[in-house]
């Protein structure tokens, strides 16, 4: 009793040590995890989407990558309209 009670002991006490890996990136869903409101596509290559946080994303290769750019303004935009 007393041996597993020490066993345990040191293995919580060792277990507080343990630190979790770096280089986490997000993987699903992409490209990002916030709502995504509004999604326009220009040609069949390009789209633009608006996300929740004032998060805009565009893509120049059919949606293989997206640019993230989150908006720094108080203003989050809701959807997108274009004018011809």
């Amino acid at each position: 009793m007393k041996k597993s009670f020490i066993f345990s002991f040191l293995l919580i006490l060792s277990a507080a040590n343990i630190f979790s890996q770096s280089g986490w990136f997000w993987q699903n869903p992409l490209p990002q995890g916030n709502d995504i409101y509004d999604v326009k596509i220009i040609n069949n290559n390009t789209a633009l989407a608006v996300c929740e946080d004032g998060i805009l994303l565009k893509t120049t290769n059919s949606g293989v990558n997206w640019a993230y750019n989150k908006n720094q303004n108080a203003i989050f935009y809701r959807s997108i309209f274009f004018y011809k």
